[in-house]
């Protein structure tokens, strides 16, 4: 699987995805091996490499269809918790749209976090975690950078 990673300006990319707060972009393809990922061009790398994280995981979710196989009744408790992350909303009573985001935040946590962020995530909800372990040793895309 091959991921193009395309860094943009902010008037390009905020042209491109028509989205002011956004940071990140995925674009899955017409090919199922090729995804592009458009990041908003910041000084600071720790935004950069986490908004990288949060769009592998996009492509992550899409490739295994992990919507359908995580544990609902324990991703709900992620959902609740607001220790978790802040979107300024009772996630659980809102769109689907905004639960894929927790559940890419949730694998970009447990994967790429750091030591903290994974031992939390191992400890609080290990159905999920011993889910999506199972298919992240699976999941090897190669990255370009353009």
């Amino acid at each position: 699987m091959l991921i193009y990673i395309i860094k943009l300006s902010k008037i390009d990319f905020e042209n491109l995805t028509q989205d002011k707060i956004s940071k990140g972009y995925t674009y899955f393809g017409t090919s199922p091996n090729k995804h592009l990922i458009f990041l908003k061009y910041s000084k600071n790398k720790t935004i950069l490499k986490r908004t990288l994280e949060h769009e592998l995981s996009h492509i992550f979710i899409k490739e295994f269809d992990l919507k359908k196989k995580i544990n609902q009744f324990e991703f709900k408790r992620v959902l609740k918790n607001k220790n978790f992350r802040d979107y300024n909303k009772k996630i659980y009573n809102t769109s689907f749209k905004l639960r894929e985001e927790y559940l890419a935040d949730f694998i970009s946590y447990a994967f790429f976090g750091s030591k903290y962020e994974q031992n939390y995530i191992k400890k609080n909800y290990p159905k999920n975690y011993k889910i999506i372990e199972s298919f992240y040793n699976k999941f090897k895309p190669k990255l370009i950078n353009i």
